[in-house]
């Protein structure tokens, strides 16, 4: 996997994702929001959907994956994507890490301007 800001890039730079984060936060449901800052308190803001799903209190990925999903659908369409990248709007928030946790699940790194964003906007608290 690429890991230059121009990969992370794909989607917006830092002012993009943080005009599209303003404009989705008032309608993101209280979960919705608490994948998003479990994902961002991650260790090097990587997780796997399983990860998520544990530190949110869900028994599976299933959620996470249709909850956090609506969410980065809604920011997509707000940094102006109008089809799933790479098969998935997850995408638009992180990108594949480069190995997988101790049970062989995906990870999933934030994209550095997502992290940005919510680092300038002050979310993360």
């Amino acid at each position: 996997m690429k890991r230059n800001g121009q990969h992370d890039e794909r989607f917006g730079d830092t002012a993009a994702y943080m005009a599209a984060l303003r404009r989705v936060l008032d309608g993101a449901t209280p979960k919705q929001l608490e994948m998003l800052l479990e994902h961002y308190r991650s260790p090097e803001h990587t997780n796997s959907w399983e990860g998520l799903a544990q530190r949110v209190g869900y028994r599976n990925r299933n959620p996470v994956q249709l909850q956090y999903g609506k969410f980065a659908e809604r920011l997509a369409s707000e940094l102006g994507v109008s089809e799933k990248p790479e098969g998935f709007w997850l995408y638009v928030l992180a990108k594949w890490a480069d190995e997988k946790d101790d049970i062989g699940h995906t990870r999933f790194t934030m994209r550095r301007p997502l992290v940005e964003s919510i680092r300038a906007l002050r979310l993360q608290a």
